[in-house]
């Protein structure tokens, strides 16, 4: 994971890219504090797992405790970046997205809009599923899950 982050770093950051902002946005900026310690974690992970010498028990729960850590933190940079910048011009709002009653708050300000997922993303969304149907009747036929002579 720290090689193909690496290697997306450096193609999003190099010079004329148009990704230097969310390189930023990782290395400095708000969310920053989940990719250091993704990066801090993965590499402590790296050492304790080459070197044999610390491969004992304590050394490699600690391990694995930095790279469920580093896992939430790669998945939080996943979820809050993507809604850091915006990467489409239209999302599918149906209703225009005036602020109505902000006097009510938040959840006042913004109910009248209404969303709904374009074609696009329902096909995705049944590919996913026909995809883990598919993977879960392969297992039931492949699988060994019970004894053939009962």
């Amino acid at each position: 994971d720290l090689y193909f982050f690496a290697c997306d770093l450096l193609t999003a950051g190099f010079p004329a890219a148009s990704g230097a902002d969310i390189v930023w946005m990782l290395v400095a900026g708000p969310l920053a504090p989940f990719f250091w310690i993704e990066i801090i974690g993965g590499i402590i992970c790296i050492v304790v797992c080459f070197c044999p010498r610390l491969r004992t028990n304590p050394l490699i729960v600690i391990a694995s405790l930095l790279a469920i850590i580093g896992i939430f933190c790669k998945r939080t940079q996943l979820l809050v970046g993507g809604f850091q910048i915006p990467n489409i011009e239209w999302p599918s709002a149906i209703s225009s997205s005036t602020i109505t009653n902000w006097t009510a708050g938040l959840s006042g300000a913004y109910e009248s809009i209404v969303y709904w997922p374009s074609l696009l993303e329902c096909g995705i969304t049944i590919g996913v599923v026909g995809l883990a149907i598919l993977i879960f009747l392969l297992g039931v036929k492949y699988l060994p899950l019970k004894d053939k002579t009962e």
